[in-house]
């Protein structure tokens, strides 16, 4: 009898034991298989970069024979840009806004278009074309001016947009001399071409608006009024010119010269509009 108690108790504390040692341990997670799987999943299948990026650019091949001919867009002592016709070709596919049938504006060009495209070449490697950068967007504003010239016509309109270019440098250049000079200025002067281009486009698309020669003269003066007194405003408040008496001189004279050659410039309506157009774009280009 003693036996079978003794076998009874060691029994009982063994299975307390046992229940005491797993209420201790804390029991591990295992993850299930199915979870796996679906992490797995989610990763999904790998692409190569240059696929999935390239794709759908544009093949353009390189054209040795069109690379050795080169076209002028601007040139003079200090400065010139220079395009092969391979170039072109590439400006045709890249930038189509170039060839638009209905031109706009070369500042909503320049932005529309975007300031850089890349196309893979005969090699299947990518490449840029870019007018990025303030020297880009001057070259875009030639480009522009070239393309434009073509479809308004280069001989037709040789006079208007020579007078044109040179009304909008030397209201640029009053700009320039009022604010001592600066890289905007420098910019413009470039730029100016594709202005000029667009306003002869503005005159081959309708003539009528600018055939108002009844208040001409009178508009023409209100404007130049507006102008001198600007430029009178802008140098009584020059501390250099109230230090140099001789400078501050030297100064009115040449603002004169430049108002009196823009006067004669500004020959009709047409010109006047262009001109009082441009002069409120360019102010708040600069915010003058």
């Amino acid at each position: 009898m003693k036996k079978i108690l003794y076998f009874a108790l060691l029994g009982l504390l063994i299975a307390c034991n046992k229940s005491g040692k797993n209420s201790i341990e804390t029991p591990r997670a295992i993850p299930h298989k199915n979870n796996q799987e679906s992490l797995k999943a989610k990763k999904g299948p790998k692409i190569k970069y240059n696929e999935y990026v390239y794709k759908n650019l544009p093949r353009i091949k390189d054209d040795p024979q069109l690379k050795k001919q080169k076209v002028i867009f601007y040139k003079d002592d200090y400065y010139s840009v220079i395009y092969s016709l391979d170039d072109i070709h590439k400006m045709d596919i890249l930038f189509p806004i170039l060839k638009s049938d209905k031109p706009i504006n070369p500042d909503d060009s320049y932005t529309q278009s975007g300031t850089w495209k890349d196309y893979m070449d005969q090699n299947e490697e990518k490449q840029t074309f870019s007018f990025g950068s303030e020297d880009g967007q001057d070259n875009f504003f030639l480009v522009y001016a070239y393309y434009l010239r073509k479809k308004n016509g280069d001989a037709k309109f040789k006079s208007t947009r020579e007078k044109l270019i040179a009304i909008y440098h030397t209201l640029n250049s009053i700009y320039d001399e009022i604010e001592y000079g600066g890289t905007f200025f420098g910019h413009q002067y470039s730029r100016i071409y594709g202005y000029a281009e667009y306003s002869v486009y503005q005159l081959t698309q309708n003539q009528k608006p600018y055939v108002r020669e009844s208040n001409f003269n009178l508009q023409k003066d209100k404007f130049f009024k507006s102008l001198q007194n600007y430029i009178t405003k802008k140098e009584c408040d020059n501390v250099e010119n109230k230090m140099d008496k001789k400078q501050a001189q030297e100064r009115k004279t040449e603002f004169k010269q430049k108002i009196d050659s823009l006067k004669l410039l500004t020959s009709n309506y047409y010109f006047l509009y262009q001109l009082q157009h441009f002069d409120k774009h360019y102010r708040q280009l600069k915010k003058l």
